[in-house]
Order: structure tokens, then C-alpha cells, then sequence
């Protein structure tokens, strides 16, 4: 009998440190700026003040998004950290590509 509950004891504490380890649905998503020199505001809008500069070659994550001003027919804008400078704010998705590998940005 002690033997079966220590057991059972292993495998719930197996399987909860397998729980706390997976990345949640909501988990950030890698993303690239699409051209260098991309304004990343405080709000959804370009009359925002700009918080930083994006560039093609730093390394960014997607955190969110939601509907702001629309820019090239966009109304989505995407919450970023510019992982390179450590900016976080809000560039318009015509402005980033992909959502790492087909993954999903969850709404802010």
C-alpha cells in the first residue's frame, strides 16, 4: 500500500512540474520589425509618442494586440518588446512580420 501511494505521489509531482513547465496559450510569440527605423509608440496611434526605434536586426517579441488607428489599411497593432533595447509599446502589424511559426498573438 505504501508503496502504490508513494507512486501515485511521484506521478502527481511529475506531472504538475510538467504543467508549470509548458508555455501557456497566451505565451509571447517572436516577431521581426518589416523595414528598420519602425517607431514603436506608447499607444495604438501614430500621434503617440515614439518610444523607441525598431530595426530588421534586433530580436523582438509579440506580447499582444488590439485595434488602434489604421496605417496602410491595418487597424491591428501589436504590443512589443524590442528585446535588443529593452522598448516595450505599440507598432502597427502592417510594421512586423510573422507571429513565430504560425502562432497566434492573443488580443491586449
Amino acid at each position: 500500500m505504501k508503496k502504490s501511494l508513494l507512486a501515485a505521489a511521484a506521478a502527481v509531482t511529475a506531472s504538475l512540474m510538467l504543467i508549470a513547465a509548458a508555455p501557456s496559450a497566451s505565451a509571447s510569440s517572436p516577431v521581426k520589425f518589416r523595414k528598420d527605423g519602425v517607431h514603436i509608440r506608447a499607444k495604438a496611434t501614430t500621434d503617440s509618442a515614439s518610444l523607441g526605434l525598431g530595426y530588421k536586426s534586433h530580436s523582438v517579441t509579440g506580447i499582444c494586440h488590439k485595434k488602434g488607428q489604421v496605417v496602410d489599411g491595418d487597424y491591428w497593432w501589436m504590443k512589443v518588446k524590442n528585446n535588443s533595447t529593452g522598448v516595450t509599446g505599440y507598432v502597427n502589424e502592417s510594421l512586423i512580420l510573422g507571429t513565430g511559426g504560425g502562432g497566434s498573438i492573443p488580443n491586449c
